[in-house]
């Protein structure tokens, strides 16, 4: 099965829907951007239920971003620190599916043991890939990988068996 086939069989509908519209919104606000986390794990091939949408922008836009999505705002903008996390992030709800918007830049994860790993994601090497007739931009394969091995949780590891 090819990595479209792969993103058609575990999407609902609802969650492609939902996908193509928040790409097309971040495309007409010329908003640099990449789809990450669990979603980015299931196009490269990982094969488990999406959770959330995932999506990083530079922090200088999430300001820009939040104003666009006000009427979906289910966490208003805040900073995230716990033991994984430590960066800016805001959560939508569209159509009944979860989107986080966290930022690119000024971004660390936690190792588990108490260490935190500067990991901003360099958008501008994100792949394109096509979905439904959109050229969606994916974070970096190895980016991905690299970040899922910080983090190292359940689902992490078997991500990266699956598109390793």
């Amino acid at each position: 099965m090819n990595e479209h086939q792969n993103l058609e069989k575990v999407l609902s509908a609802n969650q492609r829907e939902t996908l193509k519209k928040v790409v097309q919104i971040f495309i007409e606000n010329k908003i640099k951007f990449q789809i990450s986390g669990g979603l980015a794990a299931i196009i490269y091939g990982a094969e488990r239920p999406l959770y959330d949408i995932d999506v990083e922008v530079y922090k200088k836009d999430i300001q820009k971003v939040r104003d666009i999505f006000l009427k979906n705002i289910s966490k208003d903008l805040y900073h995230l620190q716990d033991e994984n996390f430590d960066l800016w992030l805001l959560t939508l709800d569209i159509n009944g599916v979860s989107v986080d918007i966290s930022q690119a830049d000024e971004c660390y994860l936690g190792d588990g043991k108490g260490k935190k790993i500067r990991a901003d994601a360099d958008l501008s090497k994100a792949q394109f890939i096509n979905f439904d007739n959109l050229e969606i931009p994916v974070a970096n394969k190895m980016e991905l990988i690299s970040y899922k091995k910080i983090l190292a949780r359940d689902t992490d590891i078997v991500d990266i068996k699956q598109i390793s």
